[in-house]
């Protein structure tokens, strides 16, 4: 029985200061504030989408992101 290949992980955050985002997906953009102690899910997604999340505020925005590994050899 051959190895099966591990899918994209999910991940989740912890937004640890508040701060203003914008995220684009393809060419669907959305922006938003988002404040401390916010936490969000992000879906499985490959190196090869076209993605990126980017701070539109004038401070740093500090993160905790966590990858949650699926259960798959590979």
């Amino acid at each position: 029985m051959g190895r099966r290949p591990c899918p994209p992980p999910d991940q989740l955050y912890i937004q640890l200061t508040e701060g203003n985002w914008k995220v684009r997906y393809g060419s669907r953009e959305s922006t938003g504030l988002s404040p401390a102690g916010t936490v969000g899910f992000y879906g499985p997604l490959t190196l090869a989408e076209d993605h990126e999340s980017i701070n539109i505020g004038p401070e740093p925005i500090d993160l905790i992101w966590v990858t949650l590994k699926g259960n798959c050899v590979g």
